[in-house]
């Protein structure tokens, strides 16, 4: 857990902003490996950490709410096609990017399957429906994650 890695800082997500200055070679070298080594194996689900990677992602966001790093870099560059969950979306890395529907639409549109714990739960299924609604989110992309999700549950006889 932890995409795309949080060996380069000491900062508590918990508490606040945790940011790295390591480039994408850096990443590469070190912080994936054992990533590219899950997928490899078959792992099923990621878990993305609140990490702002700006060498990686100049816009400064945590990395579940950035479609480089979810959706360009673990997606197509890694090759993960299971599972992609948040961290929790209460901590306090994430709760200052906005409210829990504001950063729950933004992990979906970066390309995260599920959203653990938002602050608000209530918030953040009321902004996810708006953002269906008014076409902000496709439902093409959730139902690609709909399907990850459902397949996952099948396999492990969860249905």
């Amino acid at each position: 857990k932890h995409f795309p890695g949080h060996g380069s800082t000491e900062a508590d997500s918990h508490n606040g902003q945790s940011i790295t200055s390591r480039t994408l070679e850096q990443f590469r070298e070190t912080e994936f490996l054992p990533f590219q080594m899950g997928i490899g194996t078959g792992v099923q689900m990621i878990m993305m950490s609140h990490l702002t990677a700006d060498a990686i992602d100049p816009s400064g966001v945590p990395s579940d709410l950035s479609s480089i790093i979810v959706t360009d870099i673990l997606r197509k560059e890694l090759g993960f096609q299971g599972v992609i969950i948040t961290d929790a979306q209460n901590m306090g890395a994430i709760t200052q990017f906005g409210s829990s529907g504001d950063v729950a639409v933004a992990a979906l549109e970066a390309g995260v399957d599920m959203i653990l714990m938002p602050a608000d739960l209530e918030d953040a299924i009321e902004e996810v429906t708006l953002a269906l609604e008014n076409g902000t989110l496709s439902e093409s992309r959730l139902d690609e994650s709909v399907m990850r999700i459902l397949a996952l549950k099948q396999q492990f006889k969860i249905l």
